[in-house]
């Protein structure tokens, strides 16, 4: 299979998944279980949160309400295409009539070096300041812009 890939420009990639009961999402679930153990109490939580369009089958990992205002959170344990992620985060928070989208990432080094390449790209979109913004939605306030935090 990897000679015919690559015969045809392509890179063979084989993925391997556990029979049963076994949970795929696993490290996901530990960040969202770290971001609404942070911030939850401030806020209504509602997990996995589908999108009201009929026939999407799209979900937002975290949607907080309260007050007035709806934030949709995506949680990323590895960034591979962030031009790709952040634009399907965005079309999930304005699908799901948000006024906010933040981004929960890994805190991993291969995350963090990606962050930081495109740091002063994302500044215009987004706010960066992982402790302030969890500091806002801890006291149940808007932190005012799309964000990204690194947990």
């Amino acid at each position: 299979l990897v000679q015919h890939a690559a015969a045809v420009g392509l890179r063979f990639w084989l993925r391997l998944y556990p029979q049963g009961g076994a949970l795929r999402d696993a490290g996901q679930a530990r960040y969202i279980a770290r971001f609404v153990e942070r911030v939850g109490h401030a806020w209504r939580v509602l997990l996995d949160a589908p999108i009201p369009l009929a026939g999407d089958l799209r979900a937002v990992d975290v949607l907080l309400t309260g007050g007035g205002r709806v934030i949709a959170v995506e949680v990323i344990t590895r960034l591979r295409d962030l031009q790709a992620q952040i634009r399907a985060a965005l079309q999930k928070g304005r699908d799901i009539g948000a006024q906010r989208v933040i981004l929960v990432v890994a805190g991993t080094h291969a995350n963090r070096a990606v962050l930081s390449e495109a740091h002063s790209t994302l500044l215009a979109t987004f706010e960066l300041d992982t402790r302030r913004v969890l500091a806002q939605l801890a006291d149940g306030r808007d932190p005012g812009r799309d964000a990204i935090i690194v947990i």
